[in-house]
C-alpha cells in the first residue's frame, strides 16, 4: 500500500520479497510475532540485514513465552532477549534497545 511517494507499507511473504528486492532497500523493517514461526531464525535475521539500509532500523517483537499455535509452522515457545540480541549482533546490527 503506497501511503506517499516516500512511504510504502508491505505485508507479504519474506521469501518472495527477497527475490525482487535489492540489498539495502528498506529504511525500516518491522517483524512482529513472526520469528517463532520461522524454522531458521539465524537465516531470517541475515535476510533482514541484507534488505535494510545500513542507516535503517529494525523493530522486532518476539514472545518470551507462548502457547503452541499455528501448527505446523510453529517452532519456538519463546526467546530470551539476550539470544535475540546476540543473533542480531552476529549479523552486524548495532542495538539501540533490548527489552
Amino acid at each position: 500500500m503506497k501511503i506517499t511517494d516516500k512511504i510504502t507499507i508491505t505485508n507479504e511473504d519474506c521469501m518472495e520479497l527477497m527475490k525482487r528486492t535489492p540489498d539495502n532497500y528498506f529504511d525500516l523493517a518491522i517483524c512482529c510475532q513472526v520469528l517463532e514461526h520461522v524454522w531458521n531464525i539465524s537465516q531470517a535475521i541475515h535476510n533482514i540485514s541484507r534488505l535494510v539500509k545500513i542507516s535503517g532500523h529494525v523493530w522486532i517483537n518476539v514472545p518470551s513465552s507462548n502457547m503452541k499455535h499455528a501448527s505446523p509452522h510453529y517452532y519456538s515457545a519463546g526467546y530470551q532477549s539476550e539470544m535475540i540480541a546476540k543473533l542480531f549482533e552476529l549479523n552486524s546490527f548495532s542495538l539501540t534497545k533490548v527489552a
